[in-house]
This record gives C-alpha cells, sequence and structure tokens, in this order.
C-alpha cells in the first residue's frame, strides 16, 4: 500500500508542477513580440 501511496503523490507534484508553469510557458510562445520586446528593452548579455 506503501507503494501505490508513493505513486500516487509522484503523479499529484506532477501534475501541480505542470499547473504552475505551463500557463507561463504557453504565453511566452503565444505572445513571443511582446517576450522579445520584453528583452531588448531591458537588455541581454550575448557575451
Amino acid at each position: 500500500m506503501s507503494k501505490f501511496f508513493q505513486n500516487s503523490f509522484a503523479l499529484v507534484s506532477r501534475l501541480l508542477f505542470v499547473a504552475f508553469f505551463l500557463p507561463a510557458g504557453i504565453g511566452k510562445i503565444t505572445g513571443f513580440a511582446g517576450t522579445v520586446g520584453y528583452i531588448s528593452l531591458v537588455g541581454s548579455k550575448s557575451s
């Protein structure tokens, strides 16, 4: 029974991890121009 709870906890934690980071990733993909504008505004050190 312990193995069942361990696997369930791993699944739930992975789903929460995805739920936390997925909206930010989708926003960056769909709003690529905004991301590029922000990076150019702040400045990026390429070397």
